[in-house]
This record gives C-alpha cells, sequence and structure tokens, in this order.
C-alpha cells in the first residue's frame, strides 16, 4: 500500500471535502437525464394515455363485431332448427335416428305418438 506524507491530502479523495467540482457535473447531468423535466413526463403520460385508449377502442370494437357476427349466426341456427323441425313434424310417416350407441338422437311427433314416448 502507497504511503501518504503525514498531514497532506489523500491523493484518491478531493480536497474540498465532499464531491470535488470536476464529479459534481457530470452527477448532475446524470441527474437531469434520469428524470426528464415535467412538461417531458406530462407528454409522455399524455402519450401513453392516448395509446393505451387507442387500444381499449381496438380491442372494444372487435369484441362488438365477434358478438354480432356470433348473434347472427345463432339467428341463423335457430331458423334452420325451426324448419329441421317443421319437416319432421309435418311428415306422415315415424321417424328416428339412432346414435352409435344407440340412444334416440332425433324423432318426430309421428313417431313419439306411435310408441307413446313423452314429449321433450
Amino acid at each position: 500500500m502507497g504511503s501518504r506524507p503525514a498531514g497532506g491530502p489523500d491523493p484518491v479523495q478531493p480536497r474540498h471535502g465532499g464531491a470535488g467540482r470536476s464529479s459534481a457535473r457530470p452527477a448532475a447531468r446524470r441527474r437531469a437525464h434520469a428524470h426528464p423535466p415535467a412538461k417531458e413526463a406530462h407528454a409522455q403520460a399524455e402519450s401513453e394515455a392516448l395509446v393505451s385508449q387507442r387500444a381499449y377502442n381496438l380491442v372494444s370494437h372487435e369484441f362488438q363485431r365477434q358478438n354480432r357476427r356470433l348473434q347472427e349466426q345463432e339467428d341463423s341456427l335457430r331458423v334452420q332448427k325451426e324448419l329441421f323441425e317443421t319437416a319432421l313434424n309435418n311428415m306422415s310417416q315415424g321417424l328416428c335416428m339412432f346414435d352409435a350407441a344407440g340412444a334416440l338422437v332425433v324423432c318426430n311427433e309421428r313417431y313419439q305418438r306411435m310408441y307413446r314416448l313423452p314429449a321433450e
């Protein structure tokens, strides 16, 4: 370890106790860049809020579009179901359909009357 003359200043530490001039300026510059001025922070917050609002609007619009599409498909299926039931129930013959396990899947009113099945 290096020796220092008695009573002399420490060669590593600044002379004026605390930060010297040369080290104070870069620290001030670092602080200025680390924390933007209030105007810049406010503008950045407004920009982020605008982006967030736009994203919300896009997602909301997409949900509305999907909901309309789903409602249209449900309406179409409802009409098809009504047509199917009308066709089945206007047949003079009894009609039924079973699945692979042998369970009754579909039958018309004539079939229900023939076999005295409860109406569903």
